[in-house]
């Protein structure tokens, strides 16, 4: 898909500098979505809006005061100026749970009431064989008297035609949202996922925890550094990547433990390498075993405490499917078939040396996983010749 960035925005200063290090000449501008006028974005003329709102107010680790929550400011801001600007399509992306929300059901009925022909999915990554969790909601809508305002997936959803009160609407949407990556939806050009070739055809519903995905999902050994050990890196000290006897004796029962065979991670979040519990997993060291999770909680003879370690900031950007440069000509070109095709490869993203292994593994959990952004995108909007 032909492409070109006219504005980025961000709060977050780490953000932008990586940003900005990776789009030289396009600079990503500091500013709060609530500075944002309605002429500025018109000047603009930009077709695609993409977004990602905070998404604490909506977690599971938050305090879920949904719309009443202080950082969903920007987020109605935008929702003001979708109805007067009407950009000819949106993508949002967020945690799950935000499809239960107050903010939710405000977006829907902006979209409703501006004409927006709409989709929406709750999918991970394991439904495309990657070995992460990582469980989110997308939408996408499209202007209905755009060019091209139709879905060539899923059939039509005659919710226009169907609701007559913005009650109706929602209840509508609610039970219209695609859990699973759709059969019919065009297959992304020279992509070797499951989703792609038909193997998943048969799974009518996922369950709770998408086990009937996993004997599609690659090894987490591919996705590892050479030698599944500590990673020999320069910004990163080995011994920072160990978690002591002490950690892992006192929070073992908490941790999600994973080896190189594995075919299912947690969830990376910003929290990881601060917090133990429901932030990410964490891997056994070649030649170890968890034996002692079956009695609940490690041993303490130290001879018998696993050696474990976090996942290094480039393993994580593997889970998540960055490739090895995401410069416009190497995303959207030649490359791109490379990564989603599941060759071997290493996504040494181009971090500015500055940024700390901390600061990496924060931006990482913010961040999205590339491979289904990438599906989700051409669904929606690839052309029909390119289909």
């Amino acid at each position: 898909m032909d492409f070109e960035i006219v504005k980025a925005l961000d709060i977050n200063d780490t953000a932008n500098k990586v940003y900005n290090s990776i789009h030289p000449g396009m600079l990503a501008h500091n500013r709060t979505l609530e500075s944002l006028s309605e002429s500025e974005c018109l000047g603009l003329k930009a077709d695609l809006w993409t977004m990602s709102p905070p998404c604490q107010p909506f977690t599971r680790m938050g305090k879920r005061r949904l719309g009443e929550d202080n950082r969903s400011l920007s987020f109605h801001r935008i929702i003001a100026l979708i109805q007067t600007v009407r950009p000819a399509a949106i993508l949002l992306e967020n945690v799950k749970g935000f499809e239960l929300s107050d903010a939710w059901k405000e977006l829907l009925e902006a979209l409703f009431h501006a004409g927006y022909e709409i989709r929406q999915f709750l999918l991970t990554p394991l439904q495309f064989g990657i070995p992460n969790c990582r469980l989110r909601f997308y939408l996408v809508a499209k202007r209905r008297d755009s060019a091209d305002s139709s879905f060539s997936f899923c059939g039509s959803l005659p919710v226009f035609e169907k609701a007559t009160e913005v009650s109706d609407m929602l209840q509508l949407y609610e039970k219209a949202i695609i859990r699973l990556p759709p059969p019919d939806a065009p297959s992304l050009p020279n992509c070797g996922c499951a989703a792609c070739t038909g193997k998943l055809k048969h799974i009518s519903a996922p369950s709770e925890h998408f086990d009937e995905y996993l004997e599609f999902c690659r090894p987490l050994s591919d996705f590892l550094l050479p030698g599944n050990d500590l990673p020999t890196l320069q910004h990163v000290c080995q011994d920072s990547l160990r978690l002591s006897e002490e950690k892992v004796t006192k929070f073992y029962r908490a941790l999600d433990i994973v080896t190189p065979d594995s075919r299912k991670s947690a969830c990376f979040t910003k929290g990881y390498s601060q917090r133990f519990e429901g932030t990410g997993s964490f891997l056994l060291f070649p030649g170890e075993n968890s034996m002692a999770r079956t009695s609940g909680e490690a041993n303490n003879n130290a001879d018998d405490i696993p050696k474990l370690r976090y996942f290094h900031s480039q393993e994580v950007a593997n889970l998540m499917c960055f490739p090895p440069s995401f410069s416009k000509s190497e995303f959207f070109g030649q490359n791109l078939p490379f990564v989603l095709g599941y060759q071997l490869f290493l996504s040494f993203i181009e971090f500015p040396p500055e940024i700390t292994e901390k600061q990496r593994l924060r931006l990482l959990g913010n961040s999205i996983n590339v491979l289904v952004v990438a599906h989700v995108m051409y669904w929606a909007f690839a052309t029909r010749t390119e289909q």
